[in-house]
């Protein structure tokens, strides 16, 4: 007996109006949340120029009759960053375009053309995080992870280490934030801190003793009463794929089995590190600038991105750790 009995089974199937589509992580260095980016790069620039000004100079203790003064100097300059354009592009057949128009005739719910747009779309903000975080060695030009100028700390400490405490752990990790500030003289401290995500988990979960504080909260909570007298101080730490040991030797920050995630401390304020990009973010070639040919259409798409530009390393600190084994 037929499953639908006088009716076709396939009158029978309701269709959900959501289309289901693979779930994917945010790109958190494609966008602003990590690092202040300016949307004004304009198609054409080769590269991004930035004056840039030092003052020198000493005071020193005269009398009241005195004539003669210490003069100040200032020099000019300008740094030099480079510009980059991101593409793909997808294309549509002549008989996709006539399948396309039967099947949305039929109840299909999803444009194919929109579908394939949106992988575009997809690969170039993958291909401009992968930049903004790890540089490309083929470019010669480093990402925010990977400053070769920043310094880097490689420790043996094992924050996995069961023996460790909490007390230990946190320690550990605000005295390299404190580095930062005594190798500064105090004129720079981290605001901002991506760790792995193994690392993150550990600071969620693990308590200090003798309290239901984490790890995590802790270090919150004591840099917040810290700043109190307007002293810079971390606000937020926050889990990195980027940060993961796997993907610092897949993209050739590590050399293979070095086995260590990455610690990244860092003032979010655009004097110190930032970005440029595209105004519009990403946008398509003219009509007439699209390739077109027999039977088919090609739709390239495009972004523009200066490289990761980090005017002061001294302020930003990797700390380097053994990962969870």
């Amino acid at each position: 007996m037929p499953t639908g009995g006088s009716v076709l089974y396939r009158r029978l199937q309701q269709v959900k109006n959501r289309v289901l589509k693979k779930r994917r992580r945010n790109l958190e260095f494609e966008g602003s949340q990590l690092i202040d980016t300016t949307m004004d790069l304009q198609p054409g620039a080769r590269t991004l120029i930035q004056p840039q000004v030092e003052e020198f100079g000493q005071a020193i203790v005269q009398s009241p009759d005195a004539s003669d003064f210490r003069m100040v100097e200032v020099t000019a300059s300008e740094q030099e960053f480079r510009i980059f354009m991101v593409g793909a592009a997808y294309s549509v057949t002549w008989g996709e375009m006539n399948a396309q128009q039967f099947a949305q005739g039929h109840g299909q719910q999803y444009n194919i053309s929109d579908i394939k747009m949106d992988a575009v779309q997809r690969v170039i903000r993958e291909k401009s995080n992968s930049l903004n975080a790890f540089g490309d060695t083929s470019l010669g030009v480093t990402g925010a992870l990977n400053n070769a100028s920043a310094t880097l700390t490689n420790s043996t400490f094992d924050p996995f280490n069961a023996s460790n405490t909490s007390e230990t752990i946190a320690e550990w990790f605000l005295g390299e934030a404190g580095d930062i500030a005594a190798s500064t003289n105090n004129v720079e401290y981290p605001t901002k801190a991506g760790i792995s995500t193994e690392l993150w988990t550990l600071f969620t979960s693990k308590k200090m003793t003798d309290t239901g504080e984490t790890i995590l909260s802790y270090i919150l909570r004591t840099q917040k009463e810290a700043a109190a007298g307007n002293q810079a101080a971390i606000q937020d730490i926050f889990r990195l794929v980027e940060c993961r040991s796997s993907t610092l030797e897949a993209n050739g920050v590590q050399a293979g089995g070095t086995n260590k995630d990455r610690i990244w401390l860092y003032p979010k304020f655009p004097e110190i590190i930032e970005k440029h990009m595209l105004s519009g973010a990403i946008r398509m070639f003219p009509e007439e600038w699209a390739g077109q040919y027999a039977g088919k259409k090609v739709y390239p798409m495009y972004t523009c991105l200066s490289e990761m530009i980090i005017k002061f390393p001294g302020a930003i600190r990797y700390l380097d750790h053994p990962k969870k084994a």
